[in-house]
């Protein structure tokens, strides 16, 4: 009986000290809460920071920054903007920025609309509501869900950009070096380019706008639903053209028509397949 209380004993320390572990990297180290009547626009620039960023049933923001350390960027409300700035030259210690926003704020452009950036972080945004969206990383994955904006701009420059359940009702334009490039959702129309990655564009309404879509050594896939007609521009040096609209398979550059034919989606891969496929 007594080996057996040690035994239990033992496995309860062990346990107390993991939790211990666990929460010892996840200690709050500044929260703030702002009214949403005050906030018309967010800016954070940081350097090696994660940014979180979701949608609550509150009517305020509340910035939260989880670290191990007391070191933290700048975070204040001025001239209704909420911002986040890291002017360390990158000497800070990797944290974690989480921002609860409420469900009626909307940014606006004047303002900044959103604009996020962080260079060796990764961003994750959802349910984002706005005039602009801009967002950048160096090196992290940028994520954004369900969001809804007029123009959007996205850049990494070694990292994967997933738009998934997106609306962009005018200009949308994503740009990564080494990663690929994943949008779906609508949009009026698509620029994106990546170096060495793939482009994968699903949209559940026709374009309205031209398209303009290059990799240099990934593929390039666009699905999307019966529209009234579009011209597919192809440019590619060792890779296939698909065209499922019209059937066309084959060539290594040209003009492959469909319907009306209005809306222009150029596509451009040095390496990588070009198909057009239908939802």
């Amino acid at each position: 009986m007594r080996n057996c209380m040690k035994k239990i004993l033992v496995a309860a320390f062990l346990l107390t000290a993991e939790m211990c572990l666990l929460f010892a990297g996840n200690r709050i180290a500044f929260q703030q809460f702002y009214p949403v009547s005050d906030v018309f626009g967010v800016n954070i620039d940081v350097m090696s920071e994660e940014v979180d960023i979701a949608l609550w049933n509150r009517n305020e923001f509340r910035v939260t920054v989880v670290t191990d350390y007391n070191e933290y960027p700048d975070i204040r409300l001025s001239g209704g903007i909420l911002s986040c700035e890291d002017d360390s030259g990158g000497s800070r210690h990797r944290c974690l920025i989480e921002i609860k926003v409420p469900e009626t704020f909307y940014a606006k452009a004047a303002y900044g609309g959103w604009s996020i950036s962080t260079t060796s972080g990764t961003i994750n945004a959802s349910k984002l509501w706005g005039e602009s969206i801009e967002a950048e990383t160096m090196s992290g994955r940028l994520t954004l869900t369900k969001c809804e904006t007029q123009v959007a701009s996205l850049q990494s420059h070694s990292g994967r950009i997933i738009l998934s359940q997106c609306v962009v009702s005018e200009i949308i334009d994503l740009e990564t070096t080494s990663g690929s490039i994943t949008f779906d959702g609508i949009a009026s129309g698509v620029s994106a380019e990546s170096s060495s990655g793939s482009i994968n564009i699903s949209v559940d309404r026709p374009f309205t706008q031209n398209c303009e879509l290059e990799t240099t050594s990934g593929s390039i896939t666009v699905s999307m639903p019966e529209n009234q007609g579009f011209k597919l521009v192809f440019d590619t040096s060792s890779g296939s053209i698909y065209n499922a609209f019209t059937g066309y398979s084959g060539g290594r550059s040209g003009i492959d028509s469909y319907g009306a034919g209005y809306i222009i989606i150029s596509t451009e891969s040095s390496s990588g397949s070009i198909r057009i496929l239908r939802k």
